[in-house]
């Protein structure tokens, strides 16, 4: 989809006004990025759709009806819920969950890492992503509260791709910047309803659902950004001499998978799987229940 960008003003200023000559080289600087942000995101970001599912992790641990089917239909995000986006399989036999900040140097490289799994285990592996925007980084809780908003419209994959893709266009940015950049860039390439966009950026339920995010890394005794985890258990990706990370995530699933099904032929019901195997792991009744965003 076509990016609306504002076009460059070149304004004349008299270089003996440091004062206004510097204001106006920012303000030109400025709306240059923009407009070269939305060159790259247009021509190197295609917008990506969700392999099966883009809603809340709950999918894996809702009851069926008779019939067989969800009770809630787990591909259908609420438009007014703050739930945790969660990419993969609708009863996933593992469960990887991503703490990330979208600032975070190393993130990026975690999140190719996580397509990777989606991609290869569509049905059995659910991603799920919950934010945790340092203090370091002034401008990560703005694009944390920006992917939880575009998740309300159902375009979280999009928003989190460009986001991590565009990072070293945008992370130099201020504040109104960084919303400009979000509005003329981001929101069209998404095909976001923008108005819609605009008060989901501000709800107070979606700040809200940040801190919880980061009060279940602290419970979860999360180190920093990124960090994985696998059925519960912290995956210890970095560092590694001479071992790809690649080749030790898929290890971990691949052994986390042979487990599940092994309980799947002994009887095992898939939609309790996940729910078991945290609690297996983690001991700890509560926090299984927070990662699944299950209630009591």
């Amino acid at each position: 989809m076509p990016s609306r960008t504002a076009p460059v003003k070149l304004v004349a200023v008299a270089p003996n006004d440091p004062m206004r000559y510097a204001l106006a080289m920012n303000a030109r600087l400025a709306s240059l990025t923009t407009s070269l942000c939305a060159a790259f995101v247009a021509a190197c970001s295609p917008t990506p759709r969700p392999t099966v599912l883009e809603a809340s992790t709950t999918a894996s641990s809702r009851e069926k009806k008779a019939d067989g089917t969800p009770v809630d239909d787990p591909t259908v995000v609420d438009p007014e819920a703050v739930t945790t986006p969660a990419l993969g399989a609708v009863e996933p036999l593992v469960v990887v969950t991503i703490f990330t900040d979208y600032q975070c140097p190393n993130c990026k490289r975690m999140h190719d890492l996580a397509a990777r799994l989606v991609d290869r285990w569509p049905d059995e592996v659910q991603v799920q992503f919950r934010q945790v925007p340092l203090a370091i980084h002034p401008l990560a809780r703005q694009a944390a509260n920006a992917a939880l908003a575009a998740h309300r419209q159902g375009r979280f994959a999009c928003m989190h791709a460009a986001l991590v893709r565009s990072r070293l266009d945008w992370t130099g940015f201020d504040a109104p910047h960084f919303d400009r950049f979000l509005e003329e860039v981001l929101v069209p390439h998404c095909g976001l309803d923008a108005a819609r966009f605009a008060r989901d950026l501000v709800d107070p339920r979606i700040a809200t659902k940040v801190q919880e995010d980061w009060k279940l890394a602290g419970d979860a005794e999360v180190p920093g950004t990124p960090t994985v985890l696998v059925d519960g258990l912290r995956a210890r990706l970095w560092p590694r001499a001479g071992v790809e990370p690649q080749l030790l995530l898929n290890a971990l699933v691949r052994r986390n998978l042979r487990e599940a099904r092994e309980q799947l032929a002994h009887g095992t019901k898939r939609i309790e799987l996940p729910a078991l195997r945290l609690y297996g792991n983690t001991g700890d009744e509560e926090l299984t229940l927070r990662l699944l965003d299950a209630e009591r």
